[in-house]
């Protein structure tokens, strides 16, 4: 039988690489040099364009005709034909007699004629098929590897990176026998996530009782192991002279390609075998420093994130980042990533920020530094005008548009928003996943809408707090930078502030009610249980209170923006646990802290007004009042925007996740997953394909290698930045007696230090004594209401505008962010004394180390 759509790996030649793809033109080069890659072959470019006219029949075609939401929408259509079609019979029978010469289990893999490019790897990208053991897996996975051409993730990667045509949209599909492994893994030539010139090897054992894994990192001169990290709770067991060998091995590839390689190997008999030989495509240029910064994001992720949180978000970030650069007219900048998972946590580009300001014209390149990711600007980082040309006066007429029309725009969504999510807060009651799926939809849309007035509000908030700033430093008024924090304190309506009083009236009740508060500490030890409340006085008016403070405030917890973890409606321990510390701490000198804050702002109001009044010519022309008056009452205005449109924005996302998890208790009922919450490690477009086709597509093996690997990304303590392009150095904070950070709430505080290296959870708050100033990496806002009980916070993470530094001014708790290596240097038990105007945290007693 003469073969028209298959050729095998020794039979692939240079003229054949746009019938492969570069995946399987690499295999062959390698498996024709003598490299023991597994026997297999390739169903070529012809096979898919041979489907596609005589299945899709123009509908790939319509793709191209759009804007990038016409091709997301017509690419979900061409992937549920492609799922649901019947393959020709010419192209089954091909590939049923190659299938002769191999044998099972097969592994099925996508080759994209744009895939593994020297700049475009489109790793992870495209479907990958394991464990294929009978012929109606075959069909199968050869259905979902075309159907992947079309996935969301690869048209934004595609739309990225400069590969949408139609010349593009073509795939080979590579048939191979899988090698039974107790050891597999990744090497790269390259240090794939820093840039240096280290060795990275990755080896991981797969289990039935336990998977095992392993990282390296090994220097290229002398193959000496320079870092090795056990990421599990048993090491792997392979042979000493495995590593070497592996190094040796990915040496002797980069100098064939003559390239950087991401090599996929596996080990079996004691022979390593090579799946995948690809260049690695995200290094930076020679001499160049790219610096990924985890601040803002920590605060609201600091674990790892699950899968279908990161798959949710990115697409709407992506939607929301192009929207707003078409706004501005801006032109793209090419090829640059500008949000990357790093250690399974999201880190944002700094380079990326400033390159946006930079194009702005106005902005000091540093604006996000100070607003965001914890670094002061300094006085010669000042605002200026851009060229007065048609582009910047456009950009400013909208500026300024936005501006008047904004508090409209604002508080007519936030009403319309409550409207709209009141008739999405029952789940529908049925087990039909496509109207479960609708529900959360809807739900998506209105939270990416409430996040966009988010970024609105926040964008707002930000220049005027930055204005505020700029005016008193030019000045020149004595105490300029305790006015400018204490300005932004004491401010009505700030929802994240008043979910602390919340907690304090709580506290309150339960204070004047003996009973109740008895009850409380006996669930603290663990000898009662909650539902007491009902039996005792007081109880019930406790639990109303409670009933009322959860409908308000139970879309919230610790980790919020992720899917997979409860909210406090789900599980109210950490409410309890903040009022028995409001107890502990003294309920009425909470209260009269809170009173004595709101008065703050007015003062130092009052102060900078009688000081822009003194000398003849400022009462004669006081054009200076007028500016402070109107940047006062904008500060007023808009600050609240920051936090209220983001708790709106976290409202969706909790009816969304009851979304989830009822498809993830009918997928368990159908034996799709071993737990509903296993739906958390799907990818966002996987749950969607699954509901519109009620079929379960996802191997298992796949999620229990994202918990995997989540589970190994716990046990890191992530860097606040990332600094791609330097060479590894094993950096120790210098032990200085004063650090120096962001001041950004004012205020003089002395206390013991109590330090966290990791985000605070619920058994770090039974620590936490009253009092004691708060040394933590990042703060998340859910955890804010401990505030109130701290003299004051100290944070390693965070800027002027992190949702965390907010609340501690309106608490009037005196705050720093960005102090390098605070949770390093500091100790508990340290005797601290900070100031929260001039960023400085002074160690006056050690209880180890003396100086």
């Amino acid at each position: 039988m003469k073969r028209r759509y298959i050729l095998f790996l020794d039979e692939v030649e240079q003229v054949h690489r746009e019938e492969v793809g570069s995946k399987c033109f690499y295999l062959s080069r390698l498996y024709k040099a003598g490299y023991l890659v597994p026997k297999g072959f390739c169903l070529t470019r012809r096979a898919w364009e041979f489907f596609k006219e005589s299945i899709l029949l123009g509908k790939v075609e319509s793709f191209f005709g759009g804007d990038l939401e016409h091709s997301l929408r017509v690419g979900r259509e061409i992937r549920e034909l492609i799922l649901g079609s019947v393959l020709p019979e010419e192209i089954v029978g091909e590939v049923r007699e190659a299938i002769r010469e191999l044998s099972f289990p097969l592994a099925i893999r996508s080759s994209g004629l744009e895939e593994d490019l020297p700049l475009a790897s489109f790793a992870g990208i495209y479907e990958s098929v394991l464990n294929v053991c009978d012929e109606r897996e075959i069909w199968d996975g050869l259905r979902r590897c075309w159907a992947s051409l079309f996935s969301e993730a690869g048209v934004y990667y595609r739309r990225k990176k400069g590969y949408f045509s139609p010349r593009a949209f073509q795939m080979a599909v590579i048939f191979q026998q899988m090698i039974p492994t107790c050891l597999r893994g990744v090497l790269f030539t390259r240090d794939p996530v820093m840039g240096r010139q280290e060795i990275v090897l990755e080896l991981y054992s797969p289990s039935e009782q336990e998977d095992s894994e392993v990282h390296f990192q090994i220097s290229r001169r002398t193959l000496k192991v320079i870092q090795k990290k056990v990421l599990s709770e048993k090491e792997p067991s392979c042979p000493e002279r495995l590593p070497r060998e592996l190094v040796r091995l990915g040496l002797e590839l980069e100098a064939f390609f003559e390239a950087p390689q991401d090599v996929e190997w596996a080990y079996f008999e004691g022979k390593i075998y090579i799946l995948q030989s690809r260049p690695i495509t995200s290094l930076p240029k020679e001499n160049e420093t790219v610096y990924w910064t985890a601040a803002n994001s920590q605060e609201v992720l600091s674990e790892p994130v699950s899968p279908l949180t990161f798959s949710f978000f990115l697409p709407m970030i992506e939607r929301g980042r192009r929207e707003l650069f078409q706004f501005l007219d801006l032109e793209e900048f090419p090829k640059r990533e500008y949000l990357k998972l790093f250690f399974g946590r999201p880190y944002f580009n700094v380079n990326y920020f400033r390159d946006f300001l930079k194009a702005l014209e106005i902005f000091p390149q540093n604006l996000f530094d100070t607003l965001i990711f914890g670094e002061e600007l300094s006085i010669s980082d000042t605002f200026h005008l851009p060229p007065l040309n048609k582009k910047n006066l456009k950009k400013l007429f909208w500026c300024l548009y936005l501006r008047y029309r904004a508090k409209v725009l604002l508080e007519t969504f936030s009403k319309t928003f409550l409207k709209d999510i009141q008739k999405l807060e029952n789940l529908p009651h049925t087990d039909n996943p496509k109207k479960i799926w609708n529900y959360i939809e809807k739900n998506a849309l209105l939270a990416e809408k409430a996040l966009r007035m988010h970024v609105l509000g926040t964008g707002l908030a930000g220049v005027y707090l930055l204005f505020m700033g700029e005016f008193l430093k030019r000045q020149r008024l004595d105490l300029t930078k305790e006015a400018w924090t204490n300005l932004a304190r004491g401010i009505k309506g700030i929802r994240s502030a008043e979910e602390g009083d919340w907690i304090l009236n709580l506290a309150k009740i339960a204070l004047d009610q003996p009973c109740v508060g008895y009850v409380l500490k006996e669930v603290e030890k663990g000898g009662k249980e909650i539902y007491l409340l009902e039996e005792v006085e007081g109880g019930g008016k406790f639990l109303q209170a409670l009933d009322n403070f959860l409908k308000n405030y139970g879309h919230r917890s610790l980790m919020e923006a992720d899917l997979a973890v409860p909210r406090w409606s789900e599980n109210p321990e950490f409410i309890l646990t903040a009022i028995r510390k409001y107890l502990d701490f003294g309920v009425d000198k909470l209260l009269e802290k809170r009173r004595a804050n709101r008065s703050i702002r007015k003062y130092f109001a009052f102060q900078v007004r009688q000081q822009l009044r003194k000398g003849f010519w400022a009462k004669l022309f006081p054009w200076k009042q007028y500016l402070f008056e109107h940047l006062y009452l904008s500060l007023e205005k808009f600050l609240p925007y920051r936090e209220n449109l983001k708790d709106l924005a976290l409202r969706p996302l909790f009816h969304i996740r009851q979304g989830f998890l009822k498809l993830g208790e009918i997928f368990t009922k159908k034996k799709w997953l071993s737990q509903n919450e296993d739906i958390f490690y799907l990818e966002y477009e996987d749950v969607r394909q699954i509901c519109l086709q009620n079929s379960f597509f996802v191997p298992m093996e796949k999620i229990a290698k994202e918990k995997r690997k989540l589970e190994n990304f716990r046990k890191i303590l992530p860097p606040r930045t990332i600094a791609i392009g330097e060479e590894l150095t094993e950096k120790t904070p210098p032990m200085k007696k004063c650090l120096q950070g962001l001041g950004c709430s004012a205020g003089i505080a002395k206390g013991i230090a109590r330090v966290f290296k990791k985000n605070i959870d619920i058994q770090s708050l039974l620590q936490i004594q009253p009092g004691e100033i708060l040394v933590i990496r990042a703060a998340d806002p859910s955890m804010t209401p401990l505030f109130l009980v701290a003299s004051a916070v100290v944070m390693e993470v965070g800027g002027m505008l992190s949702h965390s530094v907010v609340v501690a001014r309106e608490y009037g708790i005196p705050c720093i962010t960005g102090v390098r290596g605070a949770t390093e240097i500091i100790q508990n038990g340290d005797h601290l004394t900070i100031d929260g105007a001039k960023g400085t945290v002074y160690i006056e007693k050690r209880v180890n180390l003396s100086f």
